[in-house]
């Protein structure tokens, strides 16, 4: 584990490739049984994201992205590219409570993109901001395994994550959102 990590972080390996490796690792040397690794992937994440990355890409090709800009843009009617960057935070940040993190980006970060190359704001501050919500799911327990795992033992109820989730959510949005413009201009 820890040449794992010392092999991503001294850029020995690429991260990707180095976590692979020990992964592998700790298969082959019986620290993780086979069977656990395979019982603890989850495919139907997998396959809802193979099935969203090309929705992505089609709407990229087709030039839905393009289209789904301009709408934006005339309705917005000219917002403040701190606005811009919140509406698609919070998008993805509220679409994220039902869809995993991966497949919400692949959906919202073409058009956040179409949309920032229209409104002369950095493509760069509008991915950031729509990867960053979709992976701010503190808003239900229903939002992140994580958040499910710590429900039951912590004694939280739904509406604990929503008092908590909302404010942090809220903190989360703006100081991302304006360090995205202050950095990518």
């Amino acid at each position: 584990m820890l040449l794992t990590v010392a092999a991503a972080s001294m850029s020995w390996l690429e991260p990707k490739m180095a976590f692979l490796a020990g992964a592998t690792a700790m298969v082959l040397f019986g620290c993780v049984p086979t069977k656990n690794a395979y019982d603890n992937i989850e495919t139907k994440i997998f396959v809802m994201i193979a099935g969203v990355i090309p929705l992505g890409i089609a709407m990229s090709k087709t030039g839905l992205d393009q289209m789904l800009a301009k709408n934006f843009l005339e309705w917005s009617g000219g917002w403040n590219p701190l606005f811009i960057l919140l509406f698609f935070f919070w998008i993805a940040a509220l679409l994220t409570q039902i869809l995993s993190d991966a497949a919400t980006t692949a959906l919202i970060a073409p058009v956040a993109a179409a949309i920032a190359a229209q409104s002369q704001i950095s493509i760069t501050a509008a991915v950031v901001a729509v990867t960053t919500g979709a992976v701010a799911s503190f808003l239900t327990p229903i939002g992140h395994h994580g958040n499910l795992l710590i429900l039951s033992p912590g004694g939280y109820k739904f509406r604990d994550f929503i008092v908590i989730g909302l404010p942090l959510t809220i903190i989360i949005s703006v100081v991302t959102c304006y360090l995205s413009i202050q950095v990518w201009r």
